[in-house]
């Protein structure tokens, strides 16, 4: 069978598609005019278009997805997904901390089937809302300024290497050799996590390294280019480096955080049309945009469960890898795993070949979340891909 046609606003990763557009745009010029928003999916898509061979059926493109992001509340119709660098761990513990004030519940409790959303909804299986209504449900996810969350996922991914203290060689000899497991440090490694499999494969990874070259940056860049837009029908699973996952786009995280049917917490089965949300809640303005989203959907709770009681934790990522659990974070102060110099990893980052393939790695989260000022800031003269709008006469142009 042919493969489906595909909206070209739509984003095509591997075997999904998610359904992207520029409701969360803050230019003007993109919500004036269709023609800039056309022209801003292309850039956003030069570097996924190579999946466009993969086959996608007509009925993957219409069947819309059960579950979506991490958790959903029942009574008041939204799911939410958390993503990584982006304050979710700030947003996790207070969402736990008031599961039962918001009626929130983990998207796992679906997979058993309807008994399980039954028993979180108090009502019989025939009659769950869940199954039976999910379009009426707002997706609610997490963004954060792409340079910002990719030098906080960096620090982090090189603060969890660092934690490990194990060189590629290490790594390969406590993983493949039976005798290593003794004296080299290997107590850390699972044999049984294919993430640090990847991770052996991987062409970054190295310790120690010198995380401010060019060449560590460049390789940890085409790495995630590599995994998040493969050029082919491979992306359905997880597979990556161990780590890796705090650097993937945010546009594939979230909008894959969707399916007709949860088989564990990283496998997902069924459609292969994603997700899009609705609503943002942006790392800038966190609080604020919280408090905004409990009051438009009428939500409130106990003391304790406030947007003003969004705690603050995990901003250092510097402290990946710590023995110490969530709890204590809260409470007692944790020596730094890995110090790194962020100004001076920015600068090496909007610099250069590492500046021009951040910037075609993660053009769709620039453009379509909203963060085009940060965009023609940092990317707009590197790749001749400007929204500044030019006039000829009675003709606007956009680009170079």
């Amino acid at each position: 069978a042919a493969p489906a046609v595909i909206p070209a606003e739509w984003i095509c990763v591997g075997n999904w598609v998610i359904p992207a557009d520029f409701r969360h745009s803050r230019h003007p010029t993109l919500r004036r005019l269709p023609a800039a928003r056309r022209l801003a999916a292309g850039w956003a898509l030069e570097v996924a278009e190579r999946c466009g061979a993969c086959h996608v059926a007509t009925e993957d493109l219409e069947s819309e997805p059960v579950t979506k992001g991490d958790w959903f509340s029942l009574q008041h119709r939204f799911w939410f997904r958390r993503t990584p660098k982006c304050g979710q761990t700030s947003i996790s513990l207070l969402f736990q901390r008031c599961s039962e004030a918001f009626d929130l519940h983990p998207n796992s409790v679906i997979a058993p089937g309807p008994e399980a959303v039954a028993q979180a909804s108090h009502s019989a299986p025939s009659s769950s809302p869940l199954l039976t209504a999910s379009r009426s449900f707002r997706y609610v996810a997490l963004a954060r300024d792409p340079v910002d969350r990719f030098c906080s996922g960096y620090h982090e991914l090189w603060a969890r290497f660092a934690a490990l203290n194990l060189s590629r060689a290490a790594l390969h000899q406590c993983l493949l050799d039976e005798t290593s497991q003794g004296g080299l440090g290997c107590g850390k490694v699972d044999r049984e996590d294919a993430t640090f499999y990847a991770l052996l494969e991987s062409s970054f990874f190295d310790w120690p390294a010198d995380l401010y070259a060019e060449q560590t940056i460049m390789a940890v860049l085409n790495e995630v280019d590599r995994v998040v837009w493969p050029g082919n029908c491979n992306s359905e699973v997880k597979t990556h480096a161990r780590g890796l996952n705090h650097l993937f786009p945010q546009v594939w995280t979230i909008g894959r955080a969707a399916a007709k049917t949860v088989l564990s917490q990283d496998v997902y089965v069924g459609s292969r049309l994603g997700a899009w949300p609705d609503v943002l809640l942006r790392a800038e303005n966190l609080q604020g945009d919280l408090a905004a989203f409990l009051a438009e959907a009428d939500i409130s709770g106990p003391p304790g469960c406030s947007a003003a009681d969004l705690p603050r934790i995990n901003q250092h990522a510097d402290r990946a890898g710590s023995p110490l659990d969530t709890a204590d974070k809260l409470s007692e102060p944790v020596e730094p795993v890995l110090k790194l110099d962020r100004a001076r990893l920015r600068r090496r980052l909007l610099s250069g070949r590492p500046r021009r393939a951040f910037c075609r790695t993660y053009a769709a989260d620039f453009l379509y979340l909203g963060y085009e000022e940060s965009w023609q800031r940092h990317c707009a003269a590197s790749l001749r891909r400007s929204l500044q709008v030019r006039s000829v006469g009675r003709l606007l142009f956009l680009g170079s």
